[in-house]
């Protein structure tokens, strides 16, 4: 699945490959919602 990462910077400092994720729902409109992902709040 594609999709992207949020609410972090795109550098490779902030970038880790084994960082914990939490799944963020966008609505887009009202038959369209995307999955994205961020760090998990109490790793921030």
């Amino acid at each position: 699945m594609m999709t992207n990462i949020v609410e972090c910077e795109q550098t490779p400092e902030q970038l880790n490959l084994d960082m914990a994720l939490e799944v963020v729902f966008q609505k887009i409109n009202d038959e369209i919602t995307l999955p994205f992902f961020r760090r998990e709040r109490d790793k921030i």
